[in-house]
């Protein structure tokens, strides 16, 4: 596995878009950061049909990936290479749409370490829908 991030922080968009060209996982899901630096990343997610479980609804462990993804990339873009410590999230209403905006933030930090917030939206018919939040605590590696 290739270390494609640096231990500084990563403050554009373009470059997290670049290291994230070898994130098999990411790429396989389609999670799009539009946003990152300052201790924010908001995060897109088309939804797909192999996404949804039995009622149609999008799946838990897609919101939990997008939650965790969105702070890891707030976090990134203040302390450089991160990994999830621990990450706790609330499922608020049915993710039921075409799209997910995961939208964090850091709302602490030192240097090794930081608490970060996201809340999940459902997008349909171009309205937005709060479905979970989360709190992710993340570490420097």
């Amino acid at each position: 596995m290739t270390e494609v991030m640096s231990e500084e922080p990563i403050d554009t968009l373009d470059v997290l878009r670049g290291a994230l060209k070898s994130s098999a996982f990411t790429n396989h899901m389609g999670a799009v950061p539009t946003e990152c630096g300052n201790g924010k990343a908001v995060v897109d997610l088309e939804i797909q049909e192999h996404m949804t479980q039995h009622m149609g609804i999008t799946h838990g462990a897609v919101l939990g990936f997008l939650a965790d993804s969105a702070c890891c990339w707030a976090a990134i873009s203040e302390l450089g290479n991160v990994v999830t410590a621990e990450y706790k999230i609330n499922f608020i209403k049915p993710a039921i749409g075409d799209k997910l905006i995961a939208k964090a933030e850091i709302i602490g930090a030192t240097s090794k370490n930081a608490i970060t917030r996201c809340d999940v939206y459902s997008v349909k018919e171009g309205r937005e829908k709060l479905v979970a939040t989360a709190i992710a605590t993340v570490v420097s590696v």
